[in-house]
């Protein structure tokens, strides 16, 4: 799919050096046997791609997603955000500080996260619950799995906006098509609830949303 210059290359090798043993071993064994191979779509390698700038912005799904939170919501540059199941390394949070001057440093959740400074980024080694943040004006997540559930349940009781890069991933196993298209249309019908509070329920496509039939799903104040 692409290539990873030497220079990035050597960049990425200095950071796994330092930290790949904070990965989980099924992780390590991933990174050692596919990485520099540009055949696969794993969040594990892309994440760390990202990160260490070795995707041209025009194919970083991270930034594309940043770019669509930028474009959609108001006042973003003020407002406190959370990204929820971030993964090992906060890729998309990265990408929106890059993106958007913020003036709030944004909370990251995941207990597989990398725990080092990230510019501007609070980190939380543990799971997002109810009880997290609860002054968070937005929910923001990318490829979160079965922590959407979650997302919208808050988004729904807080009355918070949200936006999440949907997967078709639930507790290890994938959706078919038609039981997620069943899935993602049932969130949204709920979600319109909040239409009654001034907000606006769409869906958006980027490329990788086209490329894995998976949404994203945008619930934003008017």
């Amino acid at each position: 799919m692409f290539k990873i210059s030497k220079e990035k290359q050597y960049q990425i090798n200095q950071f796994l050096k330092n930290n790949i043993q904070k990965y989980p071993n099924y992780a390590q064994e991933y990174i050692k046997e596919n990485i520099y191979q540009g055949n696969e779509l794993s969040d594990i390698l892309f994440q760390l791609y990202s990160y260490k700038d070795a995707i041209i912005k025009e194919l970083n799904p991270y930034y594309q997603f940043a770019e669509l939170i930028k474009n959609k919501f108001n006042h973003l540059e003020t407002k406190k955000i959370t990204e929820v199941a971030c993964g090992f390394i906060p890729a998309a949070s990265i990408a929106l500080n890059n993106t958007v001057n913020l003036s709030n440093k944004i909370d990251v959740y995941d207990p597989c996260l990398i725990n080092i400074p990230y510019p501007n980024i609070n980190n939380h080694k543990n799971c997002f619950t109810e009880l997290s943040e609860p002054k968070t004006d937005l929910l923001m997540a990318h490829l979160p799995c079965e922590a959407l559930l979650l997302i919208t349940k808050i988004a729904l009781m807080q009355k918070k906006e949200m936006i999440v890069q949907t997967c078709k991933c639930f507790n290890g196993t994938s959706f078919s098509n038609s039981e997620f298209t069943y899935y993602i249309n049932s969130l949204i019908y709920q979600l319109k609830q909040l239409e009654d509070f001034g907000f606006i329920i769409e869906t958006e496509k980027n490329s990788l949303s086209m490329l894995t039939n998976s949404p994203i799903i945008l619930a934003r104040k008017k």
